[in-house]
């Protein structure tokens, strides 16, 4: 009995010892064994930013635990990847059975912003078991040049104003040119960071067509192209307003090839004036007041419209209250000719005044429609001066009309133009001279006659004592805006 006991216990210890040896030999099934270090890509060349797929098999030793991979690109080792790779495990001495996904690992890569051409991915497979870390051989990989592409920071721009483009994919360093089309026209110039991508402004010229355009960017080196959509509309702007007397001063700058364009005065509602024309400005409008504001809404406004789209606006320009009622208000208009005899003759000067005028706006002399002088209003609302009456005019009773040029105020006085003095004519010869009297004095003329004032004169410039007016031409148009 003891010997049979004895037996047993030693074969009982003997497969103890040979579980423990089988442990400490680290003994791995033959497939795993067969298997050994393998690493692959999905993909050996793709573009920045594309997704490839690294795998393989790692033996890290015997153990039930876990094994970390670590994978990542040579020119950028910052940024590796790990992949935890689980282990199978051994249920038995007689029958070691393992999973089928014994130390196989899979992970998927983003291929950094790398300068285009051949690199190398590298991995590492770390037991946890205190065996050395494992190097796979290096793969190639190549990285493909990326397709150039660009963005605007808006898909419109009005004529004359400017947009921001950003882009990637041009050679690293290289000049990067931007055109405007449909015609052909260089908008910018940038420079490719060391990835390759570019950031900048360019100013889509005042003179462009609105409509449909495209950018283009391309590479001066790589021939690298890039372009995008670009909706270029027509864009005003109004400037600061100042006020010279009863006129306001507006600044208006328009863009947009040959495109419409309107500038508008309005006052709760009622167009009070409007001027059109095409094709890009930039100019000093005038707009002199010379009716009543409405009440319901303090001041006037300015537009500027084209294609019935509002392109800049001044919705509130008001007025102090004294300078609208003094601009606005129609006094009596007098018309008078200062020191005049009665009678004239053609080519004489006569003096004029007048009074009831706009502030600064010009009046304009006329004889039967003709232009015979002009005037400069004073800031009190009057003029003075003198006008020349034209050689040819007509003897008998003329009307003199002084009109004004902006308020079309008006008034008229009456002159007489006597006909030209008969001229005397000399004596023959051999008719005897007037016989002197006994003292000496000269004989009276026997015909009398005017001062020859000379002929030909043309309309006389009055000065007056007022300000210089900016004129501008306006035109009536619809009533529709509400200020």
């Amino acid at each position: 009995m003891a010997g049979q006991r004895g037996w047993r216990r030693t074969m009982r210890t003997g497969a103890m010892i040979l579980a423990a040896g089988l442990a400490s030999l680290s003994i791995m099934p033959r497939d795993a064994q067969a298997v050994g270090l393998t690493f692959a890509l999905s993909d050996t060349t793709a573009a920045a930013g594309a997704t490839i797929t690294a795998s393989g098999h790692c033996n890290p030793g015997w153990a039930e635990d876990s094994a970390e991979v670590l994978v990542w690109f040579e020119s950028d080792p910052v940024d590796s990847v790990r992949s935890t790779v689980t282990q199978g495990h051994w249920t038995g001495p007689a029958d070691p059975v393992h999973t089928a996904d014994w130390g196989d690992w899979s992970v998927e890569l983003t291929v950094p912003s790398l300068p285009a051409g051949d690199t190398g991915i590298r991995a590492t497979c770390n037991s946890y078991n205190g065996s050395d870390p494992q190097a796979y051989d290096p793969v190639t990989f190549t990285v493909e040049a990326a397709p150039a592409s660009i963005s605007l920071s808006s898909a419109w721009t009005g004529a004359g104003g400017s947009n921001t483009v950003t882009g990637s994919g041009f050679a690293p360093g290289e000049t990067v040119r931007i055109v405007l089309q449909s015609d052909p026209v260089e908008v910018g110039v940038l420079t490719a960071n060391g990835s390759g991508a570019i950031s900048g402004s360019f100013v889509v010229p005042r003179t462009t067509e609105p409509g449909a355009h495209t950018v283009v960017v391309t590479g001066a080196t790589s021939a690298r192209a890039a372009s995008s959509s670009l909706s270029v509309r027509a864009a005003a702007s109004i400037g600061t307003i100042t006020r010279v007397g009863c006129t306001a001063l507006i600044p208006v700058a328009t863009s947009g090839g040959g495109s419409s364009f309107s500038f508008e005065v309005w006052d709760d509602g009622t167009e009070l004036s409007s001027v059109s024309w095409v094709g890009p400005v930039d100019e000093v409008l005038t707009w002199t007041m010379t009716q009543p504001i409405a009440q319901s809404a303090p001041g006037v406004g300015f537009y500027v419209e084209s294609g019935g789209v509002t392109l800049a606006e001044v919705g509130n320009w008001d007025l102090p209250a004294e300078v609208a009622a003094l601009c606005t208000s129609t006094p009596p208009v007098t018309l008078a000719l200062p020191g005049y005899p009665g009678a004239t003759v053609a080519g004489e000067t006569v003096a004029v005044s007048g009074s009831g005028y706009l502030p600064g706006e010009e009046v304009v002399l006329t004889i039967g429609g003709v232009v015979v002088g002009t005037a400069l209003v004073s800031d009190e609302g009057t003029f003075s001066g003198s006008f020349t009456v034209p050689s040819g005019t007509d003897p008998g009773a003329q009307t003199l009309t002084a009109t004004g040029a902006f308020t079309g105020r008006s008034a008229q006085v009456t002159l007489t133009v006597l006909s030209p003095p008969a001229r005397t004519t000399p004596a023959s010869a051999g008719t005897p001279a007037a016989t002197p009297t006994s003292d000496d004095t000269p004989a009276p003329a026997t015909t009398a006659s005017l001062a020859d004032t000379g002929t030909g004169a043309g309309p006389a410039l009055l000065v007056g004592a007022g300000m210089t007016l900016l004129a501008g031409v306006w035109l009536v148009g619809r009533r529709r805006r509400t200020t």
